[in-house]
């Protein structure tokens, strides 16, 4: 309450304002759907000169501070730069860095950096090379003794150049309360670089270079590990994060107003990252990502409670979710929402999907195509144009509890072929889908439509549309449909129409190709 005294009567009784209580909380600027804030940042870590924070083990301290001439790294004769204590400096020694300007560095792999915090210590790197790079000698099992992880802490990466890079490290790194902004090329790239945690971290305004290439915010790659934990990503000229060969992991993280995708994760030459590393995103947001907010080709990943929503991109069709090439997802209470395109679609993969939200979005709620095995359980699919959920030459499809509804009808074809089309449940081209006490509410044209495929649908409740249970273009013996009900308990037999209703079950073009990442070198 001291506080609030003082803002109020500065400038009259400001000397009996109690200043020790805590401040308001800073303005949040990455906020989660859940609506607490992703990559807050302490302005300083500490009081003094420099900071050599808790938690971090320094067999020996190295000072630096801006200004500084003919130091010796201790503490009363700091050096001026963080370049003349890298060269000083081996595994296990920290550099503690005061206020200032400093000029780009390279640090030995094990050596950590403590920056005073990100609104006073500034480290800009030159057009084509990074900022700061720590690099190793990679995973070298015969060393005596392990190299221990370094710590960077407490710092801005700026400037012309590129941001951060870890490369062949032996224990991995960790990157905590930092922030890079409006760097070129690329934020972070960690490669070979063991397990990596970004904690309390941003990543924002990564700029195209002079080509009109990359404008990347994170890049990990070539069997690292990435933990990215309440940490933030915002404002790239193309992908916000990209895990090519590699694995990341996401909890409590915020991915924004990326121009291509939000998140973007390849597997698809490397059996060990799919198959023994895996992918997740927890308690995160991706929002208002450009193309595809959440892109996943060949890798294993498990997506909770996490929130993907208003994909958009000028002049084309973007989607949530796309999941393609073999990969195998597991998506559990999640809400997909708001995109352009399509909120989830699923191409020549397996996975399940439960106790998910996917509602509002502009041409599909959950689209499968090629797909040998999908589940979906207890599922909220609602206010999506087109179709509800959809499939085409896809077997082995359940859907089982959860309601369809309020699917709106969607202009579909070309020409005179123009229909408007707005089914629930679409089962197309030779495809196989059994649809198990769900409830298909207010489809603007068709509860359920199978055309052309074999289908089992049981215990459903249908309501409203034109029409309740189609099939067309198949026999009608090769369908089972048994105990579904429409209003007033009535019984709903399925029915064939004398004239076929307009189907596209044309596959979608995925976007199949590796994600263009630069070579990490400094150059």
């Amino acid at each position: 309450m001291a506080w609030t005294r003082c803002v109020w009567l500065v400038g009259l009784i400001a000397a009996s304002c109690d200043w020790g209580e805590p401040r308001p909380p800073p303005r949040c600027e990455f906020r989660l759907a859940d609506g607490t804030c992703a990559g807050s940042l302490q302005s300083q870590l500490c009081s003094s000169t420099v900071c050599v924070a808790p938690g971090v083990t320094c067999s020996s301290t190295l000072h630096v501070l801006a200004g500084a001439a003919n130091g010796d790294g201790s503490e009363k004769a700091p050096f001026g730069g963080i370049k003349e204590a890298a060269a000083k400096a081996s595994a296990g020694a920290c550099i503690a860095v005061g206020a200032g300007n400093y000029a780009a560095a390279e640090l030995p792999d094990g050596v950590s950096l403590l920056g005073k915090g990100v609104d006073h210590v500034f480290i800009g790197g030159k057009a084509g090379g990074y900022g700061l790079v720590v690099k190793g000698a990679g995973a070298v099992s015969s060393l005596p003794i392990p190299i221990p992880q370094p710590v960077i802490r407490g710092i801005t990466l700026t400037g012309e150049g590129r941001g951060l890079l870890l490369v062949d490290l032996a224990g991995g790194a960790r990157l905590e309360q930092s922030r890079i902004d409006g760097v070129r090329d690329v934020g972070i790239y960690a490669y070979r670089a063991g397990s990596v945690v970004l904690d309390h971290v941003q990543v924002k305004k990564v700029r195209a270079n002079d080509k009109s290439e990359y404008g990347i915010g994170v890049i990990v790659a070539e069997g690292t590990q990435a933990e990215i934990v309440r940490s933030a990503v915002a404002d790239t000229a193309a992908q916000g994060i990209v895990a090519a060969e590699a694995a990341v992991r996401l909890a409590s993280t915020a991915v924004m107003r990326t121009a291509l995708h939000g998140v973007a994760i390849d597997c698809t030459t490397d059996g060990r990252c799919k198959n023994v590393l895996g992918s997740s995103l927890t308690g995160s947001t991706i929002d208002r990502c450009g193309t595809v907010g959440l892109w996943v080709k060949g890798a294993r990943i498990t997506v909770a409670t996490s929130d993907v929503g208003y994909t958009q991109i000028a002049g084309g069709s973007s989607r949530g979710v796309e999941i393609l090439d073999g990969a195998i997802v597991d998506l559990k209470d999640n809400r997909i929402h708001h995109n352009d395109g399509q909120g989830l679609v699923i191409d020549a993969s397996t996975g399940n999907l439960t106790g998910n939200t996917i509602d509002e979005n502009g041409e599909r709620g959950v689209w499968a195509q090629s797909v040998k095995s999908l589940t979906l359980e207890k599922n909220e699919i609602s206010k999506n144009r087109k179709a509800g959920f959809g499939a085409t030459n896809s077997v082995g499809i359940s859907i089982t509890g959860g309601q369809i509804f309020a699917t709106k009808k969607m202009a579909t074809g070309d020409g005179p072929g123009i229909a408007m089309v707005g089914d629930g449940v679409q089962v197309l081209s030779k495809s196989e889908v059994s649809v198990n006490t769900v409830r298909i509410e207010g489809s603007e044209r068709i509860g359920v439509l199978i055309d052309g495929s074999k289908a089992t649908v049981t215990g459903a409740t249908i309501l409203g549309g034109e029409e309740h249970l189609l099939v067309q273009n198949a026999n009608l013996a090769d369908q089972i449909c048994s105990q579904n009900i429409g209003a007033n308990n009535s019984s709903i037999s399925p029915l064939v129409p004398t004239i076929a209703y307009f189907v596209n079950a044309d596959p979608i073009k995925v976007a199949s190709l590796p994600i263009p990442i630069p070579k990490p070198q400094a150059f």
